[in-house]
């Protein structure tokens, strides 16, 4: 085959209806299928169970009916991604002879864990394209991101505080201002 895609996962979100989901881009095999679920509020987890593909009609269902479970509901990511073992099966034979199919699934398969790492490193936090290779101060980086959490929580909990400060003084002026309007009040005689 060639791989003229370069699409190595596809993200759905649920819709309390769907249960088949498109695999529309190549893999070697079934097994290298990844299922993962996102929450409404972010949390992932790889599904273990409960889905199968089917590689006539390229559609991986989940939940299965057998699973008993309901489909996705609104708010519900799923994810089906490739992830292709970091593995080398060809033999190839001294003085043997060279089968071109054989050779091709090698050069797939090498394109694809490169596709996979591409993926991958276009989630990562990268420097500017100019930045010297001398110049990467990882370790001052992550200083920075971890004083700036610093500074953040900092900030919060002085929020709070002056938070909490203003209940005070405003409980104090309700005080002095019944206090005062007591004073004003005529007294009868």
């Amino acid at each position: 085959m060639t791989v003229s895609m370069q699409l190595t996962k596809r993200i759905y979100t649920g819709n309390g209806l769907s249960r088949d989901w498109d695999v529309d881009f190549p893999i070697c095999s079934a097994t290298d299928l990844r299922v993962f679920l996102t929450s409404p509020l972010g949390k992932e987890t790889e599904v273990q169970a409960d889905f199968e593909f089917n590689e006539i009609s390229g559609q991986l269902t989940y939940p299965t009916l057998a699973s008993g479970k309901a489909p996705l509901e609104e708010g519900w990511l799923i994810t089906i991604q490739r992830q292709t073992p970091l593995t080398q099966e060809i033999d190839l034979l001294r003085q043997g002879e060279l089968d071109a199919e054989v050779l091709e699934q090698g050069y797939d398969k090498l394109t694809f864990l490169v596709q996979e790492m591409a993926e991958q490193i276009d989630r990562c936090i990268k420097y500017p394209v100019s930045t010297q290779t001398s110049d990467l101060q990882t370790e001052d980086f992550l200083n920075r991101i971890l004083e700036a959490k610093q500074a953040a929580a900092d900030a919060a909990t002085q929020a709070v505080f002056s938070s909490q400060q203003a209940q005070t003084s405003a409980q104090q002026a309700q005080q002095t201002a019944q206090v005062a309007s007591g004073d004003i009040e005529p007294k009868m005689i």
